[in-house]
Order: structure tokens, then C-alpha cells, then sequence
């Protein structure tokens, strides 16, 4: 069942256009849409990272990947924030940090499309 897979998939090809549109829009209005499409990608990605996990590793790990998961993204969270600010002080737009970010999120999108089918890796 690759439904999960996809429905990440898509949460980030939605989210794509909305980072490029903030990076990229000098209109607030526009820049809030922006936000708003990657808000509700995100949110596609967000409600299926449990399930999608509990798919492809063996229950017994799910509780321990997740906190990985977690630390994860909080890690990586502040190093972004860290990243932003020295960015900031060299001059460099936020902007193109923010197109950056959409062109990983879309290669995310396409890793995920094409992601092969397994009952579990671990088991």
C-alpha cells in the first residue's frame, strides 16, 4: 500500500509553490498564501509520518524511530534558525533560502513518488 508514500508526496508538491512564493513575492498578501499552501502541505506530510513509519519499519521500533524522527527535526529546526540568522548577517536574502528550501522539498516530493513498496525493512 503506497497510499501513505503518496499522500506525503503530494503534502510537499503542495507545499513547494507556497516556499517559492514566499521566497519570492515582495506582495504580503501573496506571501501569506504562500504560507498558507505550505501550512496545509505540510500538514499532508505531518498526519501520515507515524503511519508511514509503522509501515516500513517492524512495530517493536516505531515508538524508538519516531523519537529519531522527532530529535530530528528539532535539530534540524534550530540549525535552520542558526543557518538563517548567519545568513542574515552575510547579506544573503532570505529568499533564496526559502527557493532553496522548495527545491529540496520537491526533489522530497519526487524520492517519495517513486519510493518502492516493502511490508517492512526490519523484520
Amino acid at each position: 500500500n503506497r497510499a501513505r508514500a503518496w499522500v506525503a508526496a503530494v503534502g510537499f508538491a503542495v507545499a513547494v509553490p507556497g516556499l517559492f512564493l514566499v521566497g519570492s513575492s515582495p506582495i504580503f498578501f501573496f506571501t501569506v498564501i504562500g504560507l498558507l499552501l505550505f501550512g496545509v502541505g505540510r500538514g499532508f506530510f505531518d498526519t501520515n509520518c507515524m503511519p508511514l513509519l509503522r509501515q516500513i519499519s517492524a512495530q517493536r521500533y516505531s515508538a524508538t524511530g519516531y523519537g529519531f524522527l522527532t530529535l530530528a527535526g528539532c535539530i534540524a529546526g534550530g540549525l535552520v534558525t542558526y543557518g538563517s540568522g548567519a545568513l542574515l548577517d552575510a547579506k544573503i536574502s532570505l529568499g533564496i533560502v526559502f527557493r532553496c528550501a522548495a527545491l529540496g522539498m520537491a526533489i522530497a516530493a519526487v524520492a517519495l513518488a517513486v519510493l518502492k513498496s516493502r511490508k517492512s525493512l526490519l523484520e
